[in-house]
Order: structure tokens, then sequence, then C-alpha cells
């Protein structure tokens, strides 16, 4: 239970290369409302491969951890407290697959003060599996919109 990172591989379509996989990832996080801290990107820049990334912190709405609690009954996420989630990772292309490596870290606070880890037990496979449905799903989508 906790912060447990998730390891895949992904198979990828000749043709496709390192910058639709940066805009996968970067756009997947995005739907979940997240952007990369660090390292800092301009705008035209690729996430790096093989480097180690993470997001910013953003608060898990009402509706999010009432999703988490129907699905990991037994580690209930608290609703008296603010809950947010930070992504971190790192991936690489080689021999058509994406390599990658994902975790998602909780953190709390209460209505005032600044955001710590939270340390209770929690599954945090909710976390990822919504994060690496949309990488899979976004790329899916790039690179049908980018055929060879």
């Amino acid at each position: 239970m906790g912060p447990q990172p998730t390891i895949g591989i992904l198979q990828l379509e000749a043709g496709e290369e390192r910058s639709l996989v940066s805009r996968a990832i970067l756009e997947a996080l995005q739907l979940l409302r997240h952007s990369i801290v660090d390292p800092e990107l301009s705008l035209d820049e690729l996430l790096p491969a093989k480097e180690k990334w993470e997001t910013d912190l953003v608060p898990l709405e009402a509706a999010e951890i009432a999703a988490y609690n129907r699905a990991a009954a037994g580690s209930r996420l608290p609703d008296d407290r603010l809950l947010g989630v930070v992504y971190s990772g790192r991936y690489e292309v080689e021999d058509k697959e994406l390599r990658f490596e994902l975790s998602a870290v909780l953190y709390q606070r209460g209505l005032k003060g600044k955001y710590r880890k939270y340390r209770e037990p929690y599954d945090s496979a909710f976390f990822l599996a919504r994060a690496e449905e949309g990488i899979r799903e976004r790329l899916r989508a790039l690179a049908a919109e980018n055929p060879e």
C-alpha cells in the first residue's frame, strides 16, 4: 500500500517517435489537470527520455475521492481533509517500444497549512490506472492523427 510505482511496456507502431510519446504523456497529464514542474520545459520542448519528471500537486475533487473509496474499499480515503496527488515517472523509446515507470503520491492538508505526504495506507493503483490509460489513449489518438 502507498505509492507503489507501475512499470509498463507498450508496443509502438512503425513511424511513432519520441515526440508523439512526449506529447501523449503531457496531454494525458493535462487531462488530469496536471503540468510538469520538473524539469521545467519551454512550450516547444519535448519531455526528455530516460530522465525523471514530476508534476505539480493537484487537489482531488470529492467525486474522485468517492470513486477511489468505491474501488479500494479496504483503504478508504478520509473526507475530513484536503487530498492531492503528484505523479512522477520516466520513459524511453527503444526498438518500437515505449517503456515507462510511473508513480503517484498522495498529499494531505487541513483547511490551513501546507500539503504534506499522506502517511496512511492507500492503493496508488487507482491513480496510476487513470494516468496510464490516459497515456495509452492519447498515444493511440496521436498515432491516428499522424499516420506514416
